[in-house]
């Protein structure tokens, strides 16, 4: 538990902001920025958007805007680049994982959907507040 807290307490710290409470949620978003803001991964100087794309979700779960907008790319364009490293993760000996799609509204969970998009609306609600599925390479 004081790790949680300690942990907590150095990313507020490390990406400006004050330690008021925060939910897990918003924390796991914090996290992602300071890692986003951390890594450098341009190091290298040739990399291929689809190179930089697979080293961030080496890192941990991104969706498809959160990578868009880390790699400068629209987001229609991340999800033909993931279809692809999901591919070559295969080949390399590394694992695709896809974290499916859930409704906001009535939390059904999207897991016998093949696409890699978001879907347009549930299938039980009718309501389109859909949380888009998350990548990640392990």
């Amino acid at each position: 538990m004081n790790t949680f807290i300690d942990f907590k307490i150095k990313i507020l710290d490390c990406v400006g902001v004050s330690s008021m409470y925060y939910s897990t949620i918003s924390l796991r978003r914090l996290a992602k920025t300071f890692i986003l803001k951390s890594i450098d991964i341009r190091q290298e100087t040739h990399m291929t958007k689809r190179q930089e794309i697979f080293n961030f979700l080496k890192q941990a779960d991104f969706s498809a805007r959160e990578l868009s907008k880390a790699v400068s790319i629209r987001e229609k364009e991340i999800y033909d680049h993931l279809q692809h490293i999901e591919k070559s993760a295969k080949n390399k000996g590394y694992k695709f994982k896809v974290f499916a799609a859930q409704c906001i509204s009535c939390g059904y969970t999207f897991k016998k959907r093949d696409r890699l998009t978001r879907p347009g609306r549930c299938p039980i609600c009718k309501k389109e507040q859909i949380d888009p599925p998350r990548f990640q390479i392990v």
